[in-house]
């Protein structure tokens, strides 16, 4: 998350701090329990912030810090502070279940079992669900002093953001399961061992979040189904055994192959009581209070899916002969609860996901949330998470973007999960709900925090982060959260490499987009390539060409095919912050990510390539950039015909590759790309090897060059004026290519640059041409 501004600094655009009021510890710990000095205390530090020009009437977001979370007895490390009780999840002692006591559990609480998941009010019921919910009473005193002193603040400076527009965004982990031990089988066990009981716990007490349900005064309550509905629906649809006793045994893990399905169906309950609970003690007294039916807020990790199957945009492994892209909209949990096999991931080695004992679905994937916006957790990859161990099996799959698909890296893995998460949110229940999606990423870090590897991970790979924040801003997410530890020591730094990192892959914008070879099948605009979204029809937002089909005299009776864009960027000036460091120099490189496809081919043949260059805005010729892999080329090896490629322009700007130029009238920077998808003489006279060339994304992002290089494949090959399929010569090919292209008048033959075709522009290739051809 953005803490509040660190002082001396001034926020850039797009990034914007949040508010946040310690409310779990005492006064002389520096919160703020009492909701009205809560209330005060924001509402000082947000009129503060906006008096300094710090927040502005439309960048107001609040994190209320510890609310609701289970700190008694929850981490060692924790249990001296004084937590404020009030506001826990769980009403201890009120909460805990008649007849458990601690030491009814297989593994009681000891001292080799620091994290005491033997807690008997750790269960479905929490009072805090009902309409006697402390939390609840909390969230109402504290809105209506906060919209109070907004109010008399707006009667003095109009200008301050009404309460109603404000976002509330929380950071709420409650665990009704820490792992898959024994313990955690013990509550539904105990719950279950009462159904022969009419008026036991499992036959008449109302399950918060379940069908029909409604908070009440207190259990069992009037509306929503019982566990004994709600096992007896699981037991018919997938052929569970009728008594629960049977199901759920205590004496082996919860991640036992005889727990394993009925855990599931429990983690999928507890999931709909944690967001009912989110519903009637947070979000609905904000929304009440504030007479904002849409105010905007979320929790931590909570995100709304629907878990249709669904083109996940990277091609996944869900079978060793069978690559696909279609997966369920889900988030693919990291770091799931039961740890053999995994529980609510993707199990590449076993070719699933896991699913309810003797059924289809992929249930346990799926989440919900009550806020207006879904926030799953984007934290990178740890080294076990990615390979695995003996007893984790970890999320690496074969990359099939490259030749002979070798296995992923971690970047590479790492994004391809954050996407689905991003992808699934924002093409659930209808699709085009971008500005839903709110996640929660780590900041950068150059300095070593061991005890945060979430955050030292990207210390020694920020690649890692700039591809994920590439990634959202290819879906057009309007905000983002940035966690970081809260070590004030700590926190100018981490907010100062952060934000220089958003600004620089937020700095390069496509100012202009047309094709070059080929006919444009759609208008083109430059959104399409900024965004990696769907058409409301469901089609993919992305320029979409025919091929311009030529011959050759060296190939008769065989055509050649070639389509290519031309790509226009502009980047603004950074002088906003950082002024002691140069706009663009040759200090910088510049990283292009490209995605892209041709449909209609035959995947991973070699004749079909695409190519990148730079224009060199000296003398007009095209430098040939090399993919971060080596080559200067890429294929289409994925079952679709789709293609991400990522490549380095090397910024020498005292060499012959000028790749910049330099616009005076606002301080910006220009550059100018060609991506062309060429496939060359294996079809017959008027065939093209593809249908359609399909561009979805470029994107192009400076960086400032450490000492001793990016390590990152950086490279460019000069290029020629008449190198028209930027194979790194000109030939017979090129010369076949620029009469197509002249003859049909389209943009790839315009040599000179001058925005015609003519005369001028054969000139140059046939002096070009005598230059290089014998």
């Amino acid at each position: 998350m953005w803490q509040k501004t660190p002082q001396g600094t001034t926020p850039v655009e797009r990034v914007t701090p949040f508010q946040i009021v310690d409310v779990h510890t005492t006064p002389a710990q520096g919160g703020f329990p009492d909701p009205e000095d809560a209330a005060d205390a924001l509402s000082v530090q947000a009129l503060d912030d906006f008096t300094n020009g710090r927040i502005t009437a439309s960048t107001v977001a609040v994190i209320l810090r510890g609310l609701a979370h289970d700190w008694e007895q929850s981490q060692p490390e924790w249990q001296p502070q004084p937590w404020n009780p009030t506001l826990s999840f769980w009403v201890h002692g009120e909460d805990d279940l008649p007849g458990l006591e601690p030491n009814n559990f297989p593994d009681p609480p000891t001292q080799s079992n620091p994290r005491l998941d033997a807690r008997p009010w750790r269960h479905l019921f929490p009072k805090n669900a009902t309409t006697a919910s402390p939390i609840r009473a909390w969230m109402t005193a504290f809105a209506a002093r906060l919209r109070s002193n907004v109010e008399t603040i707006r009667q003095v400076n109009e200008d301050f953001p009404e309460v109603a527009r404000w976002r509330f965004y929380m950071d709420i982990e409650a665990f009704i399961l820490w792992t898959g031990d024994k313990n955690g089988v013990k509550v539904p066990e105990f719950l279950a061992a009462q159904h022969a009981n009419p008026n036991s716990i499992w036959n008449t007490w109302r399950v918060p979040g379940s069908a029909g349900w409604q908070p009440s005064a207190s259990y069992p309550g009037t509306h929503g189904m019982t566990l004994a509905q709600l096992y007896a629906e699981a037991a018919s649809a997938y052929g569970w055994p009728t008594n629960p006793m049977l199901a759920f045994d205590s004496q082996q893990r919860a991640d036992a192959i005889h727990n394993r399905s009925y855990m599931v169906w429990w983690m999928s309950l507890w999931r709909n009581v944690h967001q009912a609970v989110l519903d009637n003690a947070v979000f609905e007294p904000l929304r009440e209070v504030f007479e904002a039916p849409d105010l905007k807020c979320g929790n931590y990790e909570s995100a709304l899916f629907d878990g249709d199957i669904d083109s996940t945009g990277w091609h996944t492994y869900p079978g060793a002969t069978n690559a696909s892209d279609q997966l369920p909209r889900c988030r693919i949990d990291a770091q799931p609860a039961m740890v053999q096999p995994p529980l609510t991931r993707h199990n590449a080695a076993g070719s699933h996901f896991d699913i309810w004992a003797g059924h289809e679905e992929h249930f346990a994937s799926v989440q919900s949330t009550t806020g207006l916006v879904s926030s799953p957790v984007l934290y990178p990859l740890r080294e076990v998470q990615h390979t695995g161990n003996p007893a984790v099996t970890g999320h690496q799959q074969p990359n099939y973007y490259l030749p002979g698909s070798p296995p992923e890296t971690i970047l590479q893995t790492s994004t391809r999960l954050h996407r689905h998460a991003a992808e699934s949110v924002i093409n659930s229940f209808g699709g085009n709900r971008w500005q839903d999606l709110v996640p929660w990423v780590p900041q950068l870090a150059t300095i070593p925090n061991d005890d945060y590897p979430e955050i030292d991970y990207y210390r020694g790979d920020p690649a890692g982060l700039r591809m994920l924040l590439a990634m959202l801003r290819a879906k057009n997410v309007p905000e983002i959260i940035c966690w970081m530890p809260g070590n004030e020591l700590w926190q100018a730094r981490y907010w100062d490499d952060t934000r220089r990192m958003i600004r620089d892959v937020y700095s390069g914008e496509v100012e202009s987009v047309k094709p070059i070879f080929g006919e444009a099948i759609n208008e083109f605009d430059p959104l399409m390539l900024e965004y990696t979204l769907r058409m409301p029809s469901g089609g993919a937002y992305a320029c979409e060409m025919e091929p311009l089909l030529y011959t050759s005299p060296g190939s008769p009776g065989q055509s050649g095919a070639l389509t290519g864009i031309e790509v226009t960027f502009r980047f603004r000036p950074r002088t906003d912050y950082d002024p002691g460091v140069p706009t663009l120099s040759s200090s910088h490189i510049v990283h292009i990510n490209v995605e892209c496809a041709v449909r209609g081919a035959n995947p991973g043949e070699e004749i079909e390539v695409g190519r990148v260059a730079a224009l060199n805005q000296d003398n007009g010729s095209w430098t040939i950039l090399h993919t971060t892999e080596g080559p200067t080329s890429y294929g289409f090896y994925t079952p679709d015909g789709s293609s991400r490629r990522s490549f380095i322009v090397p910024m020498n700007s005292n060499s012959s590759q000028p790749h910049m130029q330099f616009d005076s009238s606002d301080g910006s920077y220009v550059m100018v790309l060609r991506i062309v998808h060429h496939g060359a003489w294996a079809h017959p006279a008027g065939a093209a090897s593809w249908d359609v060339s399909e561009f979805d994304l470029v994107q192009a992002i400076p960086i400032l060059v450490p000492s001793g290089g990016m390590g990152e494949g950086e490279g460019a090959s000069q290029g020629q004026s008449g190198d028209m399929d930027l194979d790194g010569e000109v030939g017979e090919n090129d010369l076949a290519v620029f009469l197509a292209a002249w003859n049909n008048g389209q943009a790839g033959a315009d040599l000179t640059l001058d925005e015609a075709v003519d005369e001028t522009d054969l000139d140059v290739f046939i002096q070009s041409y005598l230059q290089s051809v014998p």
